[in-house]
C-alpha cells in the first residue's frame, strides 16, 4: 500500500486551479476536460514537453476516471533537473507553471508564454487538496483516484458563478483545519499572524507541525542589514504550521471570509524589544466568514457540517506515521460513545495499541488543534463532530522506538509544555541531504527555545559556521553546547571533540577576529565559568573516556545527555527540584542521568 499524506498542503492556493483539476478530471465531458484532450495534451506534444507513450497513454485513460496516483502526479525531474523536465503528469499537464518560456510558433516566430505544465510537486499538492477536500475519492490499496459525486457537481457549475463558490466554501467546511484556523482568526481580538495561528495548528511536540516563535523571526527580521536578507526571511522563516495556515487563510480570503491586513507588533526576544514592527500579513474575520462559521457548527437554521477527516491527515512526517495515525482514529471511533481517558486506553488495547493517559490527552488536544472538536465533560471526552471518510486500514501497524519513548516520557513530564517532546524526534533523525540539515537547524532552535523560554537560562542558537550550536548561562556560568542528531546513539567521537575543542579554545583566548564572527561576546560579561555539553538521542561507546580527555585537553569539564534525560532534568528544574546553579555541576565529563 502506497503512503501518502493528505490533510496538509503547503504549496496550492487558488481555488480556480483546484477546481480547473476537478473538472478536468471528471468522467463526464466538461468544457476544461475538452480543452485539456484537444488543446493542452497535443500542444504540449507538438512542443516536445511530453513524450509521445505518455500522450498516447493519458489520452486512453479517459473518460474511464479512474487514475494511478503517479499518473496525476508525474514523476518527478530524474537526472535531467527540473528545469528540462518534461511533463509526466496529467495534473502537470493542467496546470501552468509560474515562469515565462519562450516557444517558436508554426510561422517561426518566437512566442513568450507562460511554461505550460508546472512541476511535479506542485501537482501532488494540487491532488492532495482535492482528496482532503472531498472532491477527489483516494483508494489505498491500489493507489489510486477518481471523482467524487461532490467533484461532479462542481465540475457542473459554471465558473465564478455563486454556485461554484458556495460549492467550494461548503467542501472547505467540512475540511477540518480551515474550520480550526477560521475558528482562530474568528476568536482573535485583533488581526492574527500565520505564526500567531501556526502554534495553535497540528500535533504538539511532532515533525510536520513545526511552528517557529513570531518574536525570534521579528527578532531575526530586525538583526539583519540589507533588504536581500529581510526579503530572505520573510520567505522562508515559518515552520510547517506556519505555512499551513499562511496557505488556508490565503483560501478563505478568496472566498471573502477573511481579510488580510497589515500588522504592527511589539516583540521581546533574549531580552531585547523590538517595538512597532510590521507584519505584512496577518488576518481578520469578515461578515461573511462569521456566518461561514455558524454553518460549520450549525448555527440557527443551518445543519452542523460534517467533518473530513481521513487516516492520512492524523500525521504529517513524524517517524512511526502509520502507528500515530492509527492510534489517533482509534481515539477517534472510541468516542461514538462518552469515553474518560482510562477508557479511551482500555479501548486502545483491543487495537493492540499499548499507550498511557498522558498520550491519550495529548493526543485530543491534537486532534482539537487541527479542527476535530472534542469537549472534556467532567472526566470524559465528547466528540461534537460527525465524522466522515475515516478508514483505519486492516493491516497489523505496530509503534516503532521512538513512538514508545516519547510515551514514556510524556507520562513523566509534568511540567513543561509537551512541545518539546519534538526534541526526541530531531536527535534520533536518520535523515539525509538538505532535510537533515533541516532538522539539526530545528533542534539546534528547539534547544534554545527550551533553555530559554521554557527554563529561565539566558542564550540563544548560534548555529551555522564556526560557531557552536546554542550557548547558555546563568550569572557566572555558562556553557557551550553542541547537538547531535544520531539514530543509533553518539559517542563523542574524535571529530565531534576536536570541534568542540576548539570552540572552547576561541571562547577562553577571545582574540579579536578569532573567529571573525567572534561568536563568544554573546555571552554575558559577567560569565566566567564555563562547562561544554553534547546534547543527542542515546550514548554509546567510549563516550566517557572520550569526554575526559576532551576535558583534560582543554582544561574545561563537560557531559553528554540524552534527550529523554534532558526533558525530566528540565521537568525538575522548573519544578525547582533542581537548582539553576547545580545544573552546571552536573558536567563531570560523563553522561548526566536524572532518576525518576
Amino acid at each position: 500500500m502506497a503512503r501518502r499524506t493528505f490533510g496538509w498542503i503547503q504549496n496550492p492556493g487558488e481555488l480556480k486551479k483546484l477546481r480547473k483539476v476537478v473538472s478536468c478530471l471528471c468522467p463526464i465531458t466538461t468544457i476544461e476536460q475538452d480543452w485539456l484532450l484537444n488543446e493542452r495534451l497535443p500542444f504540449l506534444k507538438e512542443n516536445g514537453f511530453i513524450s509521445k507513450e505518455d500522450y498516447k497513454r493519458f489520452i486512453k485513460l479517459f473518460p474511464g476516471g479512474v487514475f494511478q496516483y503517479e499518473d496525476l502526479k508525474g514523476k518527478g525531474a530524474g537526472t535531467t533537473g527540473r528545469k528540462n523536465a518534461l511533463c509526466t503528469g496529467i495534473v502537470q499537464a493542467i496546470l501552468d507553471a509560474q515562469k515565462f518560456i519562450d516557444i517558436t510558433d508554426e510561422n517561426g516566430d518566437i512566442l513568450t508564454i507562460k511554461k505550460p505544465y508546472t512541476d511535479d510537486w506542485t501537482a501532488d499538492g494540487y491532488i492532495r487538496w482535492a482528496v482532503s477536500v472531498g472532491f477527489l475519492e483516494y483508494v489505498p490499496e491500489d493507489d489510486t483516484c477518481y471523482i467524487s459525486n461532490k467533484g461532479i457537481l462542481l465540475a457542473a457549475t459554471m465558473p465564478d458563478s455563486s454556485e461554484e463558490k458556495d460549492m467550494l466554501g461548503n467542501a472547505l467546511l467540512t475540511y477540518p483545519p480551515a474550520v480550526r484556523v477560521l475558528q482562530l482568526i474568528a476568536s482573535a481580538t485583533t488581526s492574527i499572524t500565520k505564526f500567531e495561528i501556526g502554534s495553535q495548528l497540528g500535533f504538539k511536540g511532532e515533525l510536520g507541525f513545526t511552528s517557529i516563535p513570531q518574536e525570534q523571526y521579528i527578532a531575526n527580521l530586525c538583526e539583519v542589514s540589507t533588504k536581500k536578507e529581510q526579503t530572505e526571511i520573510r520567505q522562508n522563516m515559518e515552520g510547517d504550521s506556519d505555512k499551513y495556515a499562511r496557505m488556508i487563510a490565503g483560501w478563505l480570503s478568496q472566498l471573502g471570509w477573511v481579510t488580510r491586513v497589515p500588522k504592527k507588533v511589539t516583540e521581546t526576544f533574549l531580552g531585547k524589544t523590538y517595538t512597532d514592527i510590521e507584519i505584512n500579513q496577518s488576518f481578520m474575520i469578515t461578515v461573511a466568514g462569521l456566518n461561514a462559521l455558524k454553518k460549520a457548527g450549525g448555527y440557527s437554521k443551518f445543519a452542523k457540517q460534517p467533518k473530513r477527516v481521513l487516516f492520512q491527515m492524523l500525521a504529517s512526517k513524524a517517524p512511526g506515521i502509520d502507528f500515530l495515525r492509527k492510534r489517533r482514529a482509534c481515539i477517534i471511533k472510541s468516542l461514538s460513545i462518552e469515553r474518560s481517558a482510562t477508557e479511551i486506553k482500555g479501548f486502545l488495547e483491543g487495537y493492540d495499541i499499548s499507550t498511557n493517559e498522558n498520550t491519550i490527552e495529548d493526543d485530543i488536544v491534537g486532534l482539537n488543534n487541527i479542527g476535530v472538536s472534542i469537549k472534556k465533560v467532567g472526566d470524559k471526552y465528547r466528540l461534537e463532530d460527525k465524522i466522515i471518510g475515516l478508514e483505519i486500514p486492516k493491516e497489523d501497524i505496530v509503534a516503532d522506538n521512538i513512538i514508545e519513548l516519547k510515551d514514556i516520557i510524556a507520562k513523566n513530564l509534568k511540567y513543561i509544555d509537551h512541545r518539546y517532546l519534538i526534541l526526541v524526534d530531531y536527535a534520533y533523525s536518520d535523515k539525509k541531504g538538505g532535510e537533515k540539515n533541516a532538522d539539526a537547524r530545528q533542534f539546534e532552535i528547539e534547544t534554545a527555545n527550551l533553555f530559554t523560554k521554557e527554563l529561565n537560562f539566558k542564550g540563544e542558537r548560534l548555529g551555522d559556521a564556526n560557531r557552536p550550536d546554542v550557548i547558555i548561562f546563568y550569572n557566572k556560568d555558562g556553557t557551550i553546547i553542541d547537538n547531535k542528531s544520531y539514530k543509533e546513539g553518539f559517542s563523542v567521537d574524535k571529530k565531534c571533540a576536536d570541534e568542540m575543542h576548539r570552540y572552547i579554545v576561541h571562547n577562553k583566548n577571545r582574540n579579536p577576529k578569532v573567529p571573525p564572527n567572534e561568536w563568544w561576546k554573546c555571552f554575558d560579561p559577567e560569565v566566567e565559568n564555563f562547562t561544554f555539553l553534547f546534547i543527542t538521542s542515546k550514548l554509546v561507546g567510549e563516550y566517557k573516556k572520550n569526554l575526559e580527555e576532551l576535558s583534560a585537553n582543554s582544561g574545561i569539564k563537560g557531559g553528554a545527555i540524552g534527550v529523554d534525560n534532558l526533558l525530566y532534568l528540565s521537568d525538575k528544574l522548573k519544578n525547582n527540584d533542581i537548582s539553576y546553579e547545580s545544573f552546571f555541576d552536573l558536567m563531570q565529563n560523563d553522561a548526566i542521568t536524572v532518576a525518576l
